[in-house]
């Protein structure tokens, strides 16, 4: 199983009815706020905005037909591992991987549709490519699976293992251009802020567990609006999209104008969001 980031004084609190009611905006502000503290995005500004609505959508990622990675490029020391960690604490039922199988991924994404956090991408793709790279090539969509044949006693039942989710990836060298349409991508830069750069990522911190129970219980009561919004909206009151991002882009404007509770705005309305999405500003 996977470690239970939802704790339990704050399940029981919800269960009983007791838990403080919290708005998604709110949440969202607390991740842009630890952002700042750990990460220096300060020549691009709107990074912290994209990486809090992506944690955001991870909550919500089923509901949505497609879902995009995010994808740090950068040197050595440029904090593509810390902003991983910080994904690892707070994205939903994260497994931070720096070595996975391709059967680690599919039956954690089947079971628990984790998020996965990928580190050092190219040292696994020089130790096995093959199915990890089909399922990062495709996962980003509902509808696929990886059959797998087991023995019940009787005879051999194929069992079908999904693996749709959000997927965090990091590395030096960059990705194949198949992979870059699946991406979000982010180029990270060393800070020139010793107190930014310097500063550790205390797993501890209280501030943490509060922000998970605070995403796990907007999830829980929040889920029937966006799935609403979504649906309505983004999927019959705008002009198609072609093209992978571009499709992807729906899940996170949903989340953008759902914070902003601005339903009936256009798909426009998210310029400064978007113009990060769609890497014009990278």
């Amino acid at each position: 199983g996977i470690r239970n980031k939802w704790s339990n004084g704050a399940i029981r609190d919800f269960l009983e009815g007791l838990y403080n009611k919290v708005e998604l905006n709110h949440v969202f502000s607390d991740i842009s706020l630890e952002l700042k503290k750990y990460i220096d995005f300060s020549s691009e500004e709107n990074y912290y905005a994209l990486i809090s609505l992506w944690i955001i959508g991870t909550y919500f990622h089923c509901i949505f037909n497609s879902f995009p990675y995010l994808f740090f490029n950068g040197i050595k020391r440029s904090g593509k591992s810390k902003i991983q960690e910080i994904l690892g604490i707070l994205s939903f039922n994260s497994e931070p991987l720096v070595s996975p199988t391709e059967s680690t991924l599919f039956r954690l994404i089947n079971s628990f549709k984790s998020t996965m956090i990928i580190d050092e991408l190219e040292g696994i793709f020089r130790e096995n490519r093959g199915l990890i790279f089909e399922i990062l090539k495709s996962g980003y969509k509902k509808g696929f699976a990886v059959p797998r044949a087991r023995d019940d006693g009787k005879e051999f039942v194929v069992e079908r293992y999904k693996y749709f989710g959000p997927k965090s990836i990091s590395n030096i060298e960059g990705i194949e251009e198949v992979l870059q349409d699946r991406c979000i991508s982010i180029v990270m830069q060393r800070t020139g802020n010793r107190i930014i750069g310097n500063r550790i990522i205390d797993q501890n911190d209280t501030i943490w567990q509060s922000i998970c129970d605070n995403l796990y219980y907007c999830m829980m009561t929040n889920w029937k609006e966006m799935l609403f919004l979504y649906h309505t909206f983004y999927n019959y009151f705008t002009e198609p999209t072609f093209g992978t991002i571009e499709d992807m882009k729906k899940a996170m404007k949903t989340a953008y104008d759902y914070i902003n509770f601005n339903y009936f705005l256009s798909i426009d309305s998210v310029d400064s969001v978007d113009s990060v999405v769609s890497g014009d500003s990278a």
